[in-house]
């Protein structure tokens, strides 16, 4: 019986083509993984690959792009304007076929420890893998991001990190591992230049304001693309829809004067996310069949039939 795991690396380089696809390769080449989606964000600076396979494939591609990653990103010299701690900046696992949170949690571990006494990259556990409470929610380990752990540990102060060197990386920071449920990734662009706006959207529509269930949402200024965006994460799209956040979006933009001018989603989405809307009613830019998750997890758990021994990775 074949287990799958989803994993969603994010990585803080999205403007330097060769640098991700070196990335992406050490995910590609391992036996029993496939990655389904690679996303590259020139404002954001950031690329969030998607890959789903047996726990132990899943387990060493992305040690292997970690590897990879603190090779060839140095947060130094990184520029965006998403928050970020580290080169490989979150690792979240999310199981899929016959498998568990708790299963996933474990394959964490493995992963965290790895990366902490190989690699020398202090790592956090957040959401279902969190060992502290505090680190449950994935924001408050970025609070400050990787400039505020360069002078906590130029001052000799504890990181907080789970495992691994008390000290952060000096150019690749350090990484945070998780556990979660399917997570949807949905941004949406207004045609305005004024960060006001979106930023006012974004504290009317997250949960922790009073706003939707299962929705984190900021507000950020796309220098590239001209125009400011209400970036969110839905965290249960069974309660709250994108057809749901696109409604209340539109509806409080309509009032602010400012108009949608598309919306995008970052990754892949189940197909009853959308609820009772196309993705043309959401003026979807991006949205093709190879974004539905569900068709590529049909076909992998048919393609699939071995899997990796656990001596494939320690």
């Amino acid at each position: 019986m074949i287990q799958l795991i989803e994993c969603v690396p994010n990585f803080s380089e999205g403007r330097n083509q060769s640098k991700v696809n070196a990335i992406a390769d050490e995910i590609s080449k391992v036996q029993d993984v496939e990655l389904i989606g690679l996303e590259m964000d020139y404002d954001h600076n950031r690329s969030v690959m998607t890959c789903i396979g047996v726990p132990n494939g899943i387990a060493l591609a992305v040690y292997n792009a970690c590897l990879k990653a603190t090779e060839l990103i140095d947060l130094r010299e990184h520029q965006g304007i998403h928050p970020r701690i580290g080169a490989t900046d979150v690792i979240p696992l999310i199981p899929l076929v016959n498998s568990s949170m708790a299963e996933c949690v474990t394959l964490a571990r493995v992963i965290g420890r790895r990366i902490a006494h190989t690699i020398g990259i202090p790592v956090f556990y957040y959401g279902s893998a969190s060992l502290n409470p505090q680190n449950e929610i994935l924001a408050n380990i970025r609070r400050g991001e990787f400039e505020r752990m360069v002078h906590n540990s130029l001052l000799d102060k504890q990181l907080g990190q789970d495992v691994g060197p008390s000290r952060i990386h000096h150019s690749a920071g350090a990484v945070a591992i998780g556990v979660r449920d399917i997570l949807i990734a949905f941004n949406i662009n207004l045609r305005s230049r004024d960060i006001k706006i979106a930023r006012q959207l974004a504290r009317e529509i997250r949960e922790r304001d009073g706003g939707l269930p299962g929705v984190k949402a900021l507000g950020f200024k796309l220098h590239h693309e001209q125009c400011v965006q209400v970036s969110m994460n839905i965290t249960d799209y069974r309660q709250t829809s994108l057809s749901e956040v696109y409604r209340v979006i539109s509806l409080k933009s309509h009032q602010m004067g400012v108009g949608i001018l598309n919306s995008e989603l970052v990754g892949l989405v189940p197909e009853e996310a959308f609820g009772n809307a196309t993705p043309e009613d959401l003026k979807m830019k991006n949205m093709t069949p190879h974004r539905y998750i569900n068709s590529h997890v049909r076909r992998v758990t048919q393609n699939f039939d071995t899997c990796l021994k656990d001596s494939d990775f320690r």
